[in-house]
């Protein structure tokens, strides 16, 4: 769980500062074009499904951070809040660097299609799901690697101990 956990901090580190340089390695796109991708993410909601991602690398950084520093429940939630609101608040920098992927691969009348669904009914209630939707995927997500890894790595003692090899 712990080696799962500093992964996850691992890559969102990676993302946050890799981000400028990926999105400077890209071609210039149509204004028009890349404001049509902008409102496209403002309609769904993107920015929300940006907190719900980040809460739930909360819990583990936080369990982490923990174990390492027993005893220092109040610094430490301190500290995570102080930091997850820093990055909260830098949230349209993360929307200014998805955009371009949207723009690039859709034409502007396709995005103000995409734009129209997620104004209807239908779109709306899809938008609305999302969030809990995340959530939920998420500890799916978690159990099942959790199941997934210890069932490799029985199969994996098993095979060596058929091999004459131990871990």
């Amino acid at each position: 769980m712990r080696t799962k956990s500093r992964l996850r901090a691992m890559l969102f580190v990676v993302f946050v500062c890799c981000a400028p340089v990926w999105a400077q390695q890209m071609a210039p796109i149509e204004p028009e074009r890349l404001a049509a991708a902008k409102e496209l993410l403002q309609v769904t909601g993107a920015a929300k499904g940006f907190e719900v991602a980040l809460i739930g690398l909360r819990e583990p950084l936080q369990q982490l951070a923990l174990k390492a520093n027993p005893g220092k429940e109040a610094e430490v939630s301190g500290t995570l809040d102080m930091v997850f609101k820093r990055v909260l608040e830098r949230k349209a920098e993360a929307l200014d660097l998805i955009a371009p992927l949207y723009a690039e691969r859709f034409s502007v009348a396709e995005l103000k299609d995409v734009i129209a669904f997620y104004k209807s009914p239908a779109g709306a209630k899809f938008i609305s799901a999302q969030p809990q939707i995340l959530q939920q995927s998420m500890a799916i997500g978690q159990a099942w690697g959790r199941r997934i890894g210890e069932e490799a790595q029985r199969e994996f003692q098993k095979e060596l101990q058929a091999r004459g090899l131990r871990l």
